[in-house]
């Protein structure tokens, strides 16, 4: 939850032009080590590399939530492929090749039957509209990377 808010903010912050917002983002070190793409990057990579539809629970579901959140934000910015494609060397990197990806598209997988399948938490998702167009865009991005 921690990585979700610290990256809400600086999305919010980054999309300011406020010369305050300015000075606290350079004197923030947490929101300037957050803002290096390559610290996102490697969040994001644990975070999927972290859970597994096996070990899912309700404590660790914000973990591919906190996920789900960044791979919106980049694809807001035109850069979710860009994303994906990182992911996807950072496997290869880590000497994961294909684990990670495929462990992400089962999850997206079971998010997406778990949350169409109950009727609040899915009228609550079409209200917000966001998060489930991102899921089934990475879905489709991610099936396009793993085949």
């Amino acid at each position: 939850m921690l990585v979700r808010c610290i990256t809400l903010s600086l999305d919010r912050f980054e999309n300011q032009s406020d010369a305050k917002v300015a000075e606290v983002l350079s004197e923030c070190r947490l929101l300037s080590y957050m803002s290096q793409m390559s610290m996102r990057m490697s969040f994001l990579f644990r975070l999927i590399n972290i859970i597994h539809v096996q070990t899912l629970t309700q404590e660790n579901v914000s973990c591919l939530n906190t996920s789900l959140v960044i791979l919106m934000l980049a694809r807001r910015k035109e850069k979710l492929p860009f994303y994906l494609r990182t992911l996807q060397q950072m496997e290869y990197t880590e000497k994961y090749p294909g684990f990670i990806l495929n462990n992400f598209h089962s999850l997206l997988r079971f998010w997406q039957q778990h949350y169409l399948n109950k009727d609040k938490d899915s009228t609550c998702l079409e209200n917000v509209g966001k998060p489930l167009t991102i899921a089934r865009m990475a879905h489709s991005n991610i099936c396009l990377l793993v085949t």
